[in-house]
């Protein structure tokens, strides 16, 4: 399987904010494209009340513009 999602990255302004340990916006990150060639796991995050969806890859968490259900039908539908 390979999906191309969006995924947010931190920008200067949230990356200091976390070596802070001060809360930060996710629409204050960066938006960049990745490509998963393995999922393992998808589950709802919900930051400031928009829901977007965790997805979890070999140990690892990336946060995607999309919410859950979007990114289940994608997976699905790649899957077929």
């Amino acid at each position: 399987m390979e999906l191309e999602l969006q995924i947010f990255h931190h920008s200067d302004k949230t990356y200091e904010a976390k070596k802070l340990g001060l809360d930060y916006n996710l629409r204050d990150s960066e938006i960049r494209s990745m490509t998963f060639y393995n999922i393992n796991a998808i589950i709802t995050y919900i930051d400031n009340g928009i829901e977007y969806c965790s997805i979890h890859t070999n140990n690892s968490e990336y946060i995607c513009v999309e919410n859950y259900e979007i990114i289940k039908d994608l997976i699905k539908n790649k899957l077929l």
